[in-house]
Parts: structure tokens; C-alpha cells; sequence
């Protein structure tokens, strides 16, 4: 019998395209429905190439919303330097130091 969910409740399911990961390096990459959705990628993702994202993100999201996001790659990630922080995207997040104690006035 096919289920159809919890009385009273309408279950539709969404069609879903088949993960593969039989070959290596292979990955299943969420996107949105703008972006070509769920789907098997084999692109190589690397640290630059987030960067580079990120910092044209500006259409998308806010300057403070990227230089955050950075701020978090920088002193969480282990695969920058502080300076790094300084120039991303041409120096734009100096009004968003990485000391979070500057920005809380402390």
C-alpha cells in the first residue's frame, strides 16, 4: 500500500533525483531551485573559490552579512591569517573588525 501520510494531514512528495556517489569524487551539492537545485556535482570546491563567492556576493547579501560570514571563516577555519580579513574584498570590512570585542565597544 503506498503511504499517504497522518490522517488529516496532505503528504506530497518531491521528486528527487537519485544520488551517486559510485564515482570518487562525486558529491551531492544543495543549491537552490534558481540554481539547478539538488543534484551530483564533481566540481573542485577550493579555499579560493569560496573567497571569490563570497566576495561577490554583494547583490545577494549585505557587506556586513559577507564580511561576518568571513570573519567566522578566518577565526574558526584555521585555513587563514588575519590579514587575509584586512583585504578581503578590497578592505571592505574594516568598519567590522575581528576583534569582536571592538565591535561590542568592550
Amino acid at each position: 500500500a503506498e503511504y499517504t501520510g497522518p490522517a488529516g494531514f496532505d503528504v506530497t512528495f518531491v521528486d528527487r533525483a537519485p544520488v551517486d556517489v559510485s564515482r570518487p569524487g562525486r558529491y551531492v551539492l544543495f543549491d537552490s531551485a534558481a540554481g539547478g537545485g539538488r543534484r551530483m556535482a564533481d566540481e573542485t570546491v577550493t579555499v579560493e573559490s569560496v573567497v571569490a563567492r563570497l566576495a561577490s556576493a554583494a547583490r545577494v547579501i549585505s557587506t556586513e552579512e559577507r564580511c561576518a560570514l568571513y570573519r567566522g571563516l578566518v577565526l574558526w577555519s584555521g585555513a587563514f591569517e588575519r590579514e587575509d580579513y584586512e583585504t578581503f574584498a578590497d578592505g571592505a570590512c574594516k568598519p567590522w573588525p575581528l576583534d569582536l570585542g571592538a565591535i561590542a565597544g568592550n
